[in-house]
């Protein structure tokens, strides 16, 4: 009697499980990772070849841009293969204060490549489903390190001329070559790209008097400012050269760039002589399109030396030059207006038209008598990439696509989940509320029943 008592109770056990599971089962579904490849001009050359290995995090967002979501993510999950595959609650949560159905968003990344954010995903309800919906994790096909804001600075003296065996600082900034463009604020999003700084200084012979590099991680769309140093043994005019290359995987041709400054050496204690110096050749934005309003700029000092060693400051006049493919583009002079002794800085605006390889260039010459000998600046050199407009609002010029969803009901069986096909437009299906509190009133009807049945069978066995 006992037995058979025992082998009714683990019986209902197991019917109880199932309807729970039943009732309360999540949505799965499943998605496909290929890999693709970020043109210049933003699209994205999809493959059908297999990514393995796949991180991917959920987040709830509480209206249909995702502008609002919760910074804790609903899943986290983790596949070997190329199938990934998040679990969405039974219940899709409506929220009062946005009055509005929850959506949701995966971020899918791998080390080796360029995350992708898929986003604006309806999803509830229980079953497996495939949803019909490829992810793409990428590579850049070519990745530039924006590096601009050279300067040479004299340790003891900053607003003069570099002097034989005196310490000098050598900066300059470096850019990520690949810039983020999350659409939804998902936290703790931190990829980086290996990028190395390479110092070069050279005299006129070519000889190298410095050298040295950094290896560096540098988060997307953010900068990294580096710093040597070196003295020049005699006097001379050297080439001081700052490269950046992304050394990253994720970058299928890393383009190198250059930041180059020629520097004149004096001797020490040098007195009653005028001199320009420029530094600090910068374009913003850092990355550019074709169209992109580009504003210029550069830091100038000009000054006369007596024979106390003061600075007396002078009038000057820039040369620019903006030279496109190896090609003058435009070139003007500009008038500087003698100011304090410290470095100004002058501006310029131009448009950012057309795509190419661009050299913006300055040299500043003082315009005085005064003193036995003169020094202009030297040139200095700050080239950059205008990449071709983009063809697709889906990419901002550095980073992957994001791709919005278009859910489809399939409420087949005990499935209520929303197979969704790849639009890539913004779409929020809010399902009906009366349709969904149906589908779970008879979720609940079924488990009622079962539960009776449940009850009958434990009467049974007692009498018996």
């Amino acid at each position: 009697m006992a037995n058979k008592n025992l082998i009714s109770i683990v019986g209902i056990f197991f019917i109880l499980a199932f309807a729970l599971n039943l009732v309360s089962a999540n949505l799965t579904m499943n998605y496909t990772v290929y890999y693709g490849i970020i043109e210049d001009n933003g699209t994205v050359t999809t493959s059908v070849t297999p990514v393995n290995g796949v991180n991917y995090t959920v987040y709830e967002c509480y209206n249909a841009v995702c502008s609002l979501m919760n910074p804790v993510p609903i899943f986290n999950g983790y596949s070997a293969t190329n199938i990934i595959s998040p679990v969405f609650p039974t219940v899709l949560p409506y929220n009062v204060t946005t009055s509005s159905y929850s959506t949701y968003v995966i971020y899918a990344f791998n080390n080796s490549y360029i995350g992708w954010e898929q986003k604006n995903i309806t999803a509830y309800g229980n079953g497996n489903v495939n949803s019909g919906v490829s992810i793409y994790l990428s590579k850049k096909r070519n990745g530039i390190s924006p590096i601009m804001n050279l300067s040479v600075v004299n340790e003891t003296a900053p607003n003069r001329m570099i002097e034989i065996n005196v310490n000098t600082t050598i900066g300059s900034q470096t850019y990520a070559a690949i810039m983020q463009n999350n659409q939804t604020p998902i936290p703790n999003i931190n990829e980086k790209v290996n990028t190395t700084i390479t110092l070069n200084v050279t005299n006129t012979a070519n000889a190298v008097i410095c050298t040295n590099s950094q290896n560096v991680l540098i988060s997307y769309s953010g900068s990294y400012v580096s710093t040597f140093y070196c003295s020049m043994p005699t006097e001379g005019n050297y080439n001081v050269s700052v490269t950046a290359l992304a050394t990253d995987s994720k970058i299928i041709n890393a383009v190198s760039e250059s930041d180059s400054k020629l520097v004149r050496v004096i001797q020490h204690n040098l007195t009653n002589y005028i001199y320009s110096m420029v530094e600090s050749l910068r374009n913003d934005p850092a990355y550019v399109r074709a169209g992109d309003s580009i504003s210029y700029s550069f830091r100038y000092v000009s000054n006369y030396v007596n024979e106390s060693g003061s600075l007396i400051p002078v009038n000057s006049t820039a040369t620019i030059t903006i030279l496109r493919d190896g090609i003058v583009n435009e070139t003007f002079n500009q008038f500087l207006l003698a100011g304090i002794s410290n470095y100004q800085t002058y501006n310029f605006t131009r448009t950012g038209n057309p795509a190419g390889v661009y050299s913006f260039q300055v040299i500043v010459t003082p315009n005085s008598t005064l003193g036995n000998l003169t020094f202009d600046s030297g040139l200095a050199s700050d080239p950059f990439t205008i990449l071709p407009a983009l063809v697709s609002n889906a990419d901002n010029s550095r980073t992957s696509p994001v791709v919005s969803q278009t859910p489809t009901p399939n409420k087949i069986g005990f499935e209520s989940g929303l197979l969704v096909n790849n639009t890539g437009i913004i779409n929020l299906s809010k399902p009906e509320k009366t349709g969904f509190a149906l589908t779970k009133l008879i979720y609940w009807l079924i488990a009622l029943i079962i539960l009776l049945i449940i009850l009958i069978a434990i009467l049974y066995a007692m009498k018996r």
